[in-house]
């Protein structure tokens, strides 16, 4: 399995009446680096087929193009090499030229050779592996993050009488959370705020209708308190405790969905988080997925 990394707000994963996990990204935007073959290509096809719009990235064009053939068309193809900025940076404009945004990155593309003692081992190959697995992840969040700041972001929590929903509906950059304080909905981010699991006080005074107020925590408990009566939950701590619970079992059933399905074992692998709000959810979801994990003895083991 490919090192890699997921950045970006998938906003997606509802249970159905049956039980079933399904996953709606429809209208949304999924570039998937090294998707020429393997997860990458699997993942392609698992968000194409929940309605994404899916950026296959890799030096293999023909396979690429191969397989934004079998997608159809709500697929392209642009050959990318993850080690060169500036052909990222050119993939992320051709991206917002065919669907107007990006909502999530995969950084799938990663090498395992050379494996090798220090003495034995080639600068020049080592110096490739540094390009793709650590430049190249470094390149990919780069090179979208302006685009996905510009679009702002939040899951909304609703509750529609019979069950608690976590997305797949974001708030945007406006009006953003509820504690932005500009009449926004309940989110994720508010939840976090009620339970005092974020420092409001390490935010600049960025928000609010003229931009200038701290973040509101009596905004975001307000939004929680008027689904925690509508719940009949006991407090809007609750609330948001069950909203939280709700979106690391959606997070960690899109983990499985492309890795547990199709033969690979999450506890196997490390979980690397990126993203404005990863570090609120990615102690819970790894340990949703099988807790601390498992090594391969005398093997590291790959990110996922």
């Amino acid at each position: 399995m490919s090192p890699n990394a997921v950045y970006g707000r998938p906003r997606a994963g509802l249970i159905d009446d049956e039980g079933n996990y399904t996953m709606d990204m429809t209208g949304k935007t999924v570039m998937i680096t090294g998707a020429s073959r393997g997860i990458g290509a699997e993942a392609a096809r698992v968000f194409a087929d929940a309605g994404a719009n899916v950026v296959l990235m890799a030096r293999s064009q023909d396979a690429i193009a191969d397989l934004a053939g079998e997608i159809g068309k709500q697929a392209i193809a642009i050959p990318c090499n993850v080690a060169r900025f500036g052909e990222m940076s050119s993939a992320v404009e051709t991206v917002l030229g065919a669907f107007g945004g990006v909502d999530v990155l995969i950084n799938n593309a990663g090498v395992i050779e050379p494996i090798s003692h220090l003495s034995a081992s080639d600068p020049d190959e080592w110096s490739q592996v540094i390009d793709i697995n650590l430049k190249g992840v470094y390149n990919g969040m780069r090179a979208v993050l302006p685009v996905m700041k510009d679009a702002g972001g939040g899951s909304i929590l609703e509750f529609d009488g019979l069950r608690a929903r976590v997305g797949p509906h974001s708030a945007g950059a406006d009006p953003g959370p509820a504690a932005y304080g500009r009449g926004g909905p309940a989110t994720v981010t508010d939840a976090n705020i009620v339970l005092g699991r974020l420092d409001i006080r390490r935010f600049p005074a960025i928000f609010g209708p003229n931009g200038d107020a701290p973040l509101n925590v009596g905004a975001a408990r307000r939004r929680l308190a008027e689904l925690a009566q509508a719940m009949g939950a006991e407090s809007p701590e609750a609330a948001a405790e069950g909203f939280l619970a709700i979106a690391v079992e959606q997070m960690a059933l899109a983990i499985r969905k492309i890795s547990t399905e199709r033969g690979f074992d999450p506890r196997d692998h490390g979980l690397v988080a990126f993203g404005g709000a990863a570090g609120q959810v990615a102690c819970q979801t790894a340990e949703a997925l099988g807790g601390g994990g498992r090594d391969p003895p005398g093997d590291p083991a790959p990110a996922l």
